[in-house]
């Protein structure tokens, strides 16, 4: 289990108490500026432990006691903006996610074709990195994330992956097969999701809960219906909201 006890984030995140099970995807909604990075980025130790308040639990150790190395075997998170300096192909991306795994050659050869079969990049694998669209890049770094958390093939280790706006970029059909893989993922490994997301049809498609955050407070979670026709949704993002059928929500100003 992931656990959010009291947990705050100075000018950012307000007292939020919340457990994350694995196996489990979850979806932050927000408008912008509600917190929904800056808490991901506090799940993944990118805040001085200064700026923190209450705590982060990652079964039963306290996040901010394990070591970065080990922790990046547990925690991987994917930013909305990734730079990349340097001339890397595509296949020098994806092996950065390798680097904390203890892992033999075999095996990650086995998960690394396993994820560029399903992430559709066999024919990206070779091409330098700079020569890629937006959208490509963005699956080539889900994919490194996504290494960086199952390189080792152990499906018994709780371990957790953090998409901030990951879809941000893709076509319907990518952004369909990404959130298809990472449910199968769900499926086979013991890993949670939390995922940061602002169309609402997406996070009710593919969710098993929402979080609704507004000015830094987990104000709302549940199931798609829930959160999204509610009242407290309606206020937060200021628009009304109905259900159409088979899972699918429209707006109205």
């Amino acid at each position: 289990m992931l656990e959010l006890q009291d947990f705050s984030l100075t000018g950012r995140i307000e007292n939020i108490n919340f457990c994350f099970a694995p196996k489990t995807c979850y979806m932050l909604l927000g408008v912008n500026g509600a917190g929904k990075s800056s808490l991901l980025n506090a799940i993944a130790g990118q805040y001085s432990p200064r700026d923190c308040q209450g705590h982060i639990m990652l079964g039963s150790e306290p996040l901010i006691t394990i070591s970065a190395k080990k922790r990046a075997t547990r925690v991987a998170l994917l930013s909305q903006h990734t730079s990349v300096m340097f001339p890397y192909q595509v296949r020098d991306i994806m092996d950065m996610g390798r680097y904390a795994q203890c892992c033999t050659s075999l095996q990650y050869q086995k998960v690394f074709d396993y994820v560029v079969e399903n992430l559709h990049l066999q024919s990206h694998i070779d091409c330098p990195y700079h020569t890629l669209s937006d959208g490509q890049k963005q699956r080539v770094q889900l994919a490194r994330v996504i290494l960086q958390l199952i390189a080792d093939d152990d499906q018994k280790i709780e371990r957790w992956l953090l998409l901030d706006e990951h879809v941000s970029n893709l076509d319907a059909y990518y952004q369909f097969e990404s959130f298809k893989f990472i449910q199968q993922i769900i499926n086979h490994y013991n890993i949670g999701v939390i995922s940061a997301v602002h169309d609402m049809n997406v996070a009710a498609r593919f969710s098993d809960n929402l979080l609704l955050i507004n000015k830094g407070k987990l104000v709302l979670s549940g199931c798609a219906k829930e959160v999204l026709l509610s009242d407290v949704f309606k206020q937060a993002f200021r628009i009304d909201v109905k259900y159409i059928a088979d899972g699918h929500f429209y707006t109205l100003s």
